[in-house]
Parts: C-alpha cells; sequence; structure tokens
C-alpha cells in the first residue's frame, strides 16, 4: 500500500488589499509552499479562500493560475454556503 500526503489549510481570507503584497506573504502561496514542502499529493482547501465575494476579476485570474501550478487542489467548500455540495477540483486541468 503506497502511502497519500494530504495538505489541509482553510480559511485563508484573501482580499484585493492583500492579493497585492509580495507573493512571498500572500496566503495563497504560503499554503502551496508548504504543500510543496511536505511533497504533499494533494491539497485540500476548506472554507473561505477569499474573505468577500466582491473581487476584481485580476485576483481571480491570479488565484486560479496560482493553483493550477499547485499540487492537485480540492476547495470542499464554505460554511457561507450550507445546504450546498460544492466540492471543486482546482488545477491544471480544471483551469
Amino acid at each position: 500500500m503506497s502511502e497519500l500526503t494530504i495538505a489541509h489549510s482553510s480559511d485563508l481570507h484573501i482580499d484585493p488589499p492583500k492579493a497585492d503584497a509580495s507573493d512571498s506573504f500572500h496566503p495563497l502561496c504560503k499554503v502551496i509552499a508548504a504543500a510543496r514542502g511536505v511533497r504533499a499529493d494533494v491539497l485540500l482547501l476548506a472554507g473561505d479562500i477569499f474573505d468577500h465575494n466582491r473581487l476584481p476579476l485580476a485576483l481571480l485570474d491570479r488565484a486560479a493560475r496560482t493553483l493550477a501550478d499547485a499540487v492537485p487542489a480540492y476547495y470542499c467548500g464554505s460554511p457561507d454556503l450550507a445546504g450546498t455540495v460544492n466540492v471543486v477540483r482546482m488545477g491544471a486541468e480544471a483551469v
């Protein structure tokens, strides 16, 4: 039986003012770097990735492209979306 390494993070709450910070301080980049550091097979993101739903398209595009370069990532929902099924595959095949 082979081992599977899963990296998990939640509630990044990325918002537009923080998105302009250098990548070394960007929450999503930190999580991806940590997942790569432990050679994770999968990255599981839960909770709120963004701080709210009024985001510039450039920020969404940057997040999608950042995840496309990451290990396979799955977003498994937010309590803000209670009552919905929202598991989403993110990454190279999803962008």
